[in-house]
């Protein structure tokens, strides 16, 4: 990691040091490709705009930074030399399948047959989504269990397949939380293929992230721990998405790079399952149901027609007795004064305390 010409996020800081391991191993070859994007998250209806499956510009230009940091190593400089490193321009936007044709190119320059390099192809996507199917089912397996024991709960893991479930990246943080004695899920594991969209999201792995956001935040047993890192361009906007999903309802947010400290990352998790626990807690003393609440709709003032919009959708004038306006402590002079005002109009209005220790 030390070759690295600049600041980079944490994963792009890794690659560096996964080439040397490589490198120190003399390959006969070097296949370092250029993902472009990734296949759309699954979904029942129609299938996702191929636009909008775009991998991280970072994770997408790691063999060309990567060929800068290692351009004077000996065995990257002889592999290069003798035409040993294999760059291609992957773009699974249209499932696996679309990408067949640049596999059979790489398969060609490696001395290999279209034939044979055809079905080594199919072959190979057969198993990825053989993998994914049992990745599926051992999800549907989990919930189940989940819902025949409605006193626990699990923690789904959110990220990226090389931030958030890679041993190298995530710092044990899943293993943190199952030596607690937690279930953990990774998202890949959830049935969100009934989700929608996010709004015109264009990164696969955001489309991913947010579908299973939505999932997490309605089932009462699941709560989101989002792993990213420092300088993460993606999820400077995506956090801000994945937190207004998620609502009032908790959930865990770990930013890590190589100076983030284990014992932070134990007190925060600690922290994070006492909140879930108090938080289930309340939920299940409430009368009003999470539904309920998750629907109500503050009052408002309406500017345009000069009414009042209770939480019912219901108009009222500023002078309807059932309309009280409460004004926020600005000094005791101009919020008197203020409220004295809206008395001598005949609207019902009282002007708040100022805020003391015990309401701070």
């Amino acid at each position: 990691m030390d070759r690295r010409g600049a600041s980079f996020c944490w994963p792009a800081e890794i690659s560096h040091g996964f080439l040397e391991n490589l490198l120190d191993k003399s390959p006969d070859w070097l296949f370092l490709p250029h993902f472009r994007s990734s296949p759309p998250p699954r979904s029942s209806g129609d299938c996702q705009e191929s636009s909008k499956s775009i991998n991280c510009p970072i994770s997408q230009a790691e063999p060309y930074y990567l060929a800068t940091a290692f351009k004077d190593h000996r065995v990257y400089a002889k592999l290069k030399k003798a035409g040993r490193i294999l760059s291609p321009v992957i773009d699974f936007a249209g499932g696996y399948d679309s990408a067949e044709k640049v596999f059979l190119e790489t398969a060609r320059t490696l001395g290999c047959g279209a034939r044979q390099a055809r079905r080594a192809f199919s072959a190979a996507v057969r198993a990825q989504r053989s993998v994914e199917e049992k990745i599926r089912k051992e999800g549907d397996k989990i919930l189940n269990e989940l819902r025949a024991h409605p006193e626990s709960f699990a923690v789904v893991i959110f990220g990226r397949p090389y931030n958030a479930f890679a041993s190298e990246a995530h710092m044990g943080i899943p293993r943190k939380f199952a030596t607690r004695g937690i279930t953990v899920i990774p998202i890949d594991m959830l049935p969100c293929e009934d989700e929608p969209v996010y709004g015109n999201m264009y990164w696969s792995s955001g489309q991913a992230i947010l579908k299973a956001a939505r999932f997490v935040e309605r089932h009462p047993q699941l709560f989101g721990c989002y792993i990213t890192n420092f300088s993460c361009g993606p999820d400077s906007f995506l956090l801000g998405f994945f937190r207004d999903i998620m609502g009032s309802k908790p959930s865990l947010t770990l930013e890590l790079d190589s100076h983030v400290a284990d014992a932070g990352l134990e007190t925060r998790i600690e922290a994070f399952l006492d909140i879930v626990k108090s938080w289930r807690e309340m939920q299940s003393k409430l009368e009003i149901s999470p539904v309920y609440l998750r629907s109500f709709r503050p009052s408002r003032f309406d500017i345009r027609s000069g009414r009042v919009i209770d939480s019912r959708g219901r108009e009222h004038s500023l002078y309807d007795s059932h309309v009280h306006l409460l004004i926020p402590s600005m000094g005791r002079l101009n919020t008197e004064a203020l409220s004295a005002v809206f008395r001598g109009l005949g609207i019902n209005c009282t002007c708040l305390p100022p805020a003391d220790e015990r309401i701070l």
